[in-house]
């Protein structure tokens, strides 16, 4: 006897469902098994069911359950794969090296049962090394993967990989939940005096993890790095990112030995309401070899907003610290330009505003002061304050007050204060006497320094004003 399917009993929302499919009783009765009986009410001597009401396909019972029941339907994944924000950990090794350690971790998700497949932009001439990881319960998971049940423990045979021109295909095993790890070694390339190196980004942006050697620091454009520790520098990478394009360059940039360095600054330095405005030509004269990066230090509190050089790479200021690079080497003659704001606060106070070059063997400079402009009337100025090297010059155009120097201005201060009102007023009149009255023509003339609103006068009786006028 082939074997038969039971059930003794159904819901009533079932049994309403299949009342449709009703078939005249049968005193017992053999099925394939792929049919199910229901709706019998006992069994014979040999357990076959006698008086079934209704017999119906395993496939239309399925849709009928569904039917049923549809809160029990199986949802289908959004998406087959889901990543999660990919992770660069790269390793400068010590001077001389000519490539650079780099880990991609890619966390990710395959959310059906079969195989599929990964493309990654990475120089496949670089690659050493790709495997598979678990996920650590502290590791940040990939997106959507928490919706994926039956995930499978990853092992090597869950992933096969292979190389393309610019990139790896990456072949993942159905519900595997893992880490795809990627190790290569980028190849830098020496370039006035920096390192430099470029590989292609991951979509999502991610995070980039660099720990140098001793004495150099990160540079990329669009990427602000942050360094928790000595050496170790943090840098999040935006999603748009095509590729990053690294630089590593020495933290103690000065002039080689061989190159002479001149240095003189030309600065004028403005007063206004809530700040000085601060503005800078910077000139240099480099003799006996080239020079690619230059090291100034700008005044504390100077926020430089503008600094343009002919063929100039890029520059960055940190704290006081302003790092400048040309696009190529650089001798001869070259100009800085340079503007910020110098924040102030109080009535008064003081300054530095000269800019130091460590490098330069000689430096000089002139500055420039202008107290206010000629649409508005101050009742303070700047002044300038230093020792002996600093010495008076000729205020040229625009400038209420000009020193000059010929060292490094280290003393150098511009300070703010309040003008004192030195007012003075001269008065000339003349007398003139008829038959019937005496008048007074009175000329009264302000001179000195300071603002006045207004003057008043005292006359004695029975003396009356007629007539004021004045410019």
């Amino acid at each position: 006897m082939k074997k038969i399917i039971r059930n003794r009993c159904w819901q009533a929302s079932l049994l309403l469902v299949l009342s449709v499919a009703l078939i005249a009783p049968v005193k017992a009765v053999e099925v394939a098994p792929e049919v199910l009986l229901t709706g019998y009410t006992k069994l014979d001597a040999q357990g076959v069911p006698t008086d079934v009401r209704v017999a119906v396909t395993r496939g239309n019972f399925t849709a009928l359950w569904s039917l049923a029941h549809p809160e029990k339907k199986i949802a289908q994944p959004v998406v087959e794969v889901a990543t999660g924000a990919p992770h660069w950990q790269l390793q400068a090794r010590a001077e001389g090296a000519t490539s650079l350690s780099a880990e991609l971790r890619l966390p990710l998700a395959v959310l059906v049962d079969a195989w599929r497949t990964i493309r990654l932009p990475v120089p496949v001439g670089a690659v050493t090394a790709v495997k598979i990881e678990a996920l650590s319960s502290g590791a940040s998971g990939a997106s959507g993967a928490s919706g994926a049940a039956g995930g499978t423990i990853p092992s090597a045979a869950s992933l096969t990989w292979q190389g393309e021109p610019g990139q790896i295909v990456l072949q993942i095993a159905g519900r595997t939940q893992a880490t795809v790890v990627v190790q290569l070694e980028l190849p830098l390339r020496l370039d006035g005096g920096q390192w430099s190196v470029v590989f292609p980004a991951i979509p999502g942006g991610g995070t980039l993890d660099l720990t140098t050697a001793s004495g150099w620091e990160p540079q990329a454009p669009n990427l602000a790095f942050v360094s928790p520790s000595v050496n170790h520098f943090i840098a999040d990478l935006p999603t748009s990112s095509k590729q990053v394009e690294l630089r590593l360059r020495r933290t103690d940039v000065t002039a080689p030995r061989t190159v002479h360095v001149a240095f003189d600054q030309q600065v004028h330095v403005a007063l206004e309401t809530d700040r000085l405005r601060w503005n800078g030509e910077l000139l240099f004269a480099i003799q006996g070899g080239t020079l690619r990066e230059l090291r100034l230090t700008v005044p504390t509190g100077l926020l430089l907003g503008t600094l343009e050089s002919p063929g100039i790479a890029g520059w960055r200021q940190t704290g006081s610290t302003v790092d400048v690079t040309w696009a190529t080497p650089v001798s001869g003659q070259v100009t800085l330009r340079a503007s910020g704001i110098l924040p102030r606060s109080g009535a008064s106070g003081a300054v530095a505003v000269a800019v130091d070059c460590a490098s330069a063997e000689r430096q000089q400079g002139r500055l420039g002061l202008r107290s206010h402009d000629d649409r508005t009337v101050r009742d303070e100025r700047l002044f300038a304050d230093g020792d002996a090297a600093i010495t008076r010059a000729e205020p040229q155009a625009g400038e209420d007050f000009a020193v000059q120097w010929h060292d490094r201005a280290t003393t150098l201060r511009v300070r703010w204060e309040p003008l004192a009102n030195e007012v003075h007023l001269t008065q000339s009149a003349a007398l003139v006497v008829d038959a019937q009255r005496v008048r007074v023509a009175t000329r009264l003339l302000l001179s000195g320094r300071g603002v006045v609103d207004g003057v008043r006068l005292r006359l004695s009786a029975p003396w009356r004003v007629t007539k004021v006028s004045g410019t």
